[in-house]
């Protein structure tokens, strides 16, 4: 679990065994997990208005993380600008979302 109350960015790259994450912040804005291959689980960092204000996630090379995560993830953070998901949900059962782009395909 990462925390914080004045947490505006959390950086965790390439921690290939990390299978679940829950970060809490209200003022997070930033949030990159690129190259947690096995990570499969973030449905803990949409609880309690954890990522309301989220405006960048990155999520590439995150293999393991099913389609439906993503998707929870964009309809509740309703600041989200970016979102980068190049090589995520590749995995088995993933639906195979690869690619890049900001919310809604544009950056606003």
């Amino acid at each position: 679990r990462v925390s914080g109350p004045q947490l505006i960015g959390c950086y965790i790259t390439n921690c290939v065994n990390v299978e679940s994450i829950e970060v809490a912040g209200p003022v997070l804005h930033t949030l990159s997990l690129n190259g947690c291959a096995s990570l499969s689980d973030v449905s803990r960092s949409l609880r309690r208005g954890s990522c309301e204000r989220l405006r960048v996630a990155q999520f590439n090379g995150c293999r393991s993380l099913p389609e439906p995560a993503l998707h929870r993830l964009v309809d509740h953070s309703r600041d989200l600008r970016r979102l980068h998901i190049q090589g995520a949900c590749t995995g088995a059962g993933g639906g195979g979302a690869g690619g890049t782009g900001g919310a809604g395909g544009q950056e606003q």
